[in-house]
């Protein structure tokens, strides 16, 4: 079964057995399906797992436009398999790029690298700290993180990233900050939005949700919720399996009480829960299947969403100004791969 009903009360939940829509069986989220992020106008996932080759004349073009870390290796003669098999985990979330140090001079002697040293083959890593647009940040070589293992290396990156998650413990206690991040996530906001619950086993909130998290505000919550309280969850969505795979997200589907429920004094909130199956989606690791079930979730499941504006635009329904953001990023970069080199590389 691929959507889990529940009910949930202002004050506490309920799990019930109930067959789902007919109209939902129908929809592309109720099928085990690939999916593609063609079907959006999204950027391939390749994009996000290319390394970027980062020269003198395309720098400012690339780390320096970019609001999302960054991790460039400084390297000679060639790149460790550990680096290019991080830039794929965390590629979306987290820019990879290169600088061959004996190809570029210039920014070697700048990030304080000794290009004639052999210390560098295989790579080594500058972080280069998320920025915000409102806010130019001038970089100092000196105060840039140097790293030579890709975990570190995303530690470092992540701990500079928004994040825009709630934490979510279900303790009893705090059950009725669940229920208000719950409504206010339908009601509160310009947009209304769909609840995600995200369970993790990291003991912190992962770069890429934390990427997602900022990335999608506009139309999604994160809750993360860490391992340790996911048997609190459990216990309160009967019908929820306990994660296997980590991160696990569950985005909640509600439905307002009809008419009749109200006239009869109820005013319980309906809701499935959607579960993201990686047999479907893929690794939940990786940003662009993340990214890809969470347009399903809004292409599906949107005009049923509580506290939904009446007249919403078509550029809203499709988070148009998601996708433009996006694809605009993979432009720039890809442009700059073409920069011509300055005097200084010559």
């Amino acid at each position: 079964m691929l959507l889990l009903r529940c009910i949930l009360f202002v004050f506490g939940f309920a799990c019930l057995n109930s067959p789902i829509d007919a109209k939902k069986a129908k929809y592309e989220s109720q099928n085990m399906d690939k999916v593609s992020a063609e079907k959006w106008d999204l950027p391939d996932k390749s994009n996000y797992e290319t390394i970027f080759k980062i020269t003198d004349g395309n720098y400012e073009d690339s780390i320096m436009e970019m609001e999302e870390p960054w991790i460039v290796l400084f390297y000679k003669t060639k790149i460790d398999r550990k680096w290019l098999q991080h830039s794929k985990r965390v590629g979306g979330a987290i820019w990879y790029g290169k600088v061959d140090l004996e190809k570029n001079l210039h920014l070697a002697n700048e990030m304080n690298f000794d290009h004639k040293t052999t210390n560098y083959v295989g790579g080594i890593a500058v972080v280069f700290p998320s920025k915000s647009k409102e806010k130019k940040i001038q970089f100092k070589a000196k105060k840039l993180i140097k790293v030579s293992e890709p975990h570190l290396a995303e530690k470092f990156a992540s701990e500079t990233m928004e994040d825009y998650t709630t934490e979510l413990d279900f303790l009893p206690s705090n059950m009725q900050v669940f229920n208000d991040w719950v409504v206010n996530t339908y009601y509160k906001s310009p947009i209304a939005k769909f609840p995600i619950l995200c369970v993790t086993d990291t003991g912190d909130v992962p770069a890429v949700v934390k990427s997602l998290s900022k990335l999608m505000k506009s139309h999604f919550v994160i809750g993360v919720v860490q391992k340790s309280s996911a048997h609190r969850m459990i216990s309160i969505f009967k019908e929820v399996p306990m994660p296997k795979v980590f991160p696990m997200y569950y985005t909640l589907l509600g439905r307002e009480p009809t008419s009749e429920e109200m006239n009869r004094g109820s005013y319980k909130l309906h809701f499935d829960i959607f579960p993201y199956l990686s047999e479907k989606y893929g690794d939940s690791s990786l940003f662009h299947n993340v990214l890809n079930y969470m347009f399903l979730v809004n292409q599906d499941y949107r005009a049923d969403l509580p506290g939904k504006r009446r007249g919403e635009s078509s550029a809203i329904k499709n988070m148009e100004e998601i996708k433009e953001k996006m694809n605009r990023k993979i432009k720039l970069l890809l442009k700059s791969q073409h920069k011509k080199l300055n005097k200084s590389e010559l």
